[in-house]
């Protein structure tokens, strides 16, 4: 999108001052503890987001700059980052029920795509299983979310025994090469595998890249 910092550079003062929580515990404090004051500035940036039915520019604007991170300024990278949090902020708003957050008109929009596994190496089929059950998981938030307070004994048995078998097998470096030749906007299998690796990032887990 050109421009695109440019064209939402009306958030740049809402997102700057509240797109700085990453923690799902700062989130939930915040909607408890907002004043009148904070709620009024953050529903006037939710109403213009809106009125201009920007929530889906705003959204593919967001996976642009995340999946294409070395070719954005920083400065770009990071303003789309404070506004993903923004939104991410106004969710939770919502859940408190807060006007005008709970209309839930601005949201992140994400369109999903059936996955065809067959364009996925035959050497990385074992990642099937694991990818359609935590793929779905996209945002970083939502990752931290899900390993803290919604995944089971059975979860955590299928992504330690998936970040096993790719370490064990040394298939890292192929599936690093497969992602950086895909189109995750049409490819969403390989977005849910890029799913699956920040999922297993996030659990602390060795799968052999060089963050783990």
């Amino acid at each position: 999108m050109n421009d695109s910092k440019a064209d939402f550079g009306y958030l740049h003062a809402v997102a700057e001052k509240y797109g700085n929580f990453y923690l799902l515990e700062d989130f939930q404090r915040f909607a408890n503890e907002a004043s009148q004051e904070q709620v009024k500035e953050l529903a006037l940036a939710y109403q213009e987001i809106s009125r201009r039915e920007d929530s889906y520019r705003i959204s593919c604007w967001i996976d642009d700059c995340a999946l294409g991170q070395n070719k954005k300024s920083y400065k770009e990278y990071w303003f789309s980052s404070k506004v993903g949090q923004l939104i991410c902020l106004f969710d939770h708003l919502a859940d408190k029920g807060i006007a005008p957050f709970n209309s839930r008109e601005v949201k992140y929009l994400n369109q999903v795509k059936k996955p065809e596994w067959n364009k996925l190496p035959e050497r990385l089929h074992y990642l099937i299983p694991a990818a359609a059950r935590f793929g779905k998981i996209s945002s970083e938030l939502e990752a931290i979310g899900f390993l803290e307070s919604k995944a089971t004994s059975k979860d955590f048995e299928l992504l330690s025994k998936t970040a096993a078998q790719i370490k064990q097998r040394e298939d890292f470096p192929i599936l690093d090469q497969w992602l950086r030749k895909q189109s995750f906007s049409e490819h969403a299998e390989a977005w849910l595998v890029y799913c699956l690796l920040m999922v297993l990032d996030h659990a602390n887990l060795d799968f052999g890249s060089a963050r783990s």
